[in-house]
């Protein structure tokens, strides 16, 4: 990135293609919504782009892209990829597909955040990140779903993105906190924890 301060004025293209990032920057933006190179943060982050939400703010897809950046640069793991390159040069839509991380505290449960985008997009900048973003401030290893939405992929391979991201992050013998709008799950509560076993 050309700066070292993300800001509203700060271009997508600026995101996707800082170091940071690896190759896994584009991640970070909805997919097949017109989002362009050359638009700002702050031009995204509307409910024009980014549909089925209303309160959308440019300063929070700020905080989340910059915090996301500070983590990369300070050495620690902000992304999971969920297939093998085997398995994506099989079935190159699976290059779409990943975990972003939020660490909390060590040893401490995690979350899994689906963000919603009625399978047309995946939302998680304006959705599954902030509350991954919050549970690690909590103290909870947080981590946002990207999953597929083209065809023939539909609802039920989401969800098989979504097994897959439980076995690729902790383990199954932890608590999970599932959220976002895509498990249809209203908002997320840490006390409502559910015990994997």
């Amino acid at each position: 990135m050309s700066r070292d301060i993300i800001g509203p004025g700060t271009a997508v293209g600026e995101v996707i293609s800082d170091p940071a990032f690896g190759d896994f920057g584009r991640l970070l933006f909805p997919i097949g919504r017109g989002v362009r190179p050359e638009m700002a943060l702050k031009e995204i982050s509307t409910p024009r782009t980014l549909v089925w939400y209303t309160d959308v703010r440019a300063e929070e897809t700020v905080e989340i892209i910059a915090e996301l950046k500070r983590r990369a640069e300070a050495g620690k793991r902000i992304f999971i990829p969920l297939y093998s390159e085997e398995e994506i040069s099989r079935d190159p839509s699976a290059a779409d597909t990943g975990l972003f991380f939020f660490s909390g505290r060590q040893g401490a449960p995690f979350a899994v955040t689906c963000p919603g985008g009625g399978f047309a997009y995946v939302a998680a900048l304006h959705d599954g990140l902030p509350h991954a973003l919050a549970l690690s401030k909590l103290g909870y290893n947080a981590f946002t779903l990207i999953y597929r939405t083209e065809c023939p992929y539909d609802a039920s391979h989401a969800h098989s993105g979504s097994s897959r991201a439980m076995q690729r992050s902790w383990g199954s013998r932890r608590t999970v906190i599932h959220c976002g709008e895509a498990l249809r799950a209203p908002a997320w509560q840490p006390r409502s924890a559910i015990r994997m076993s």
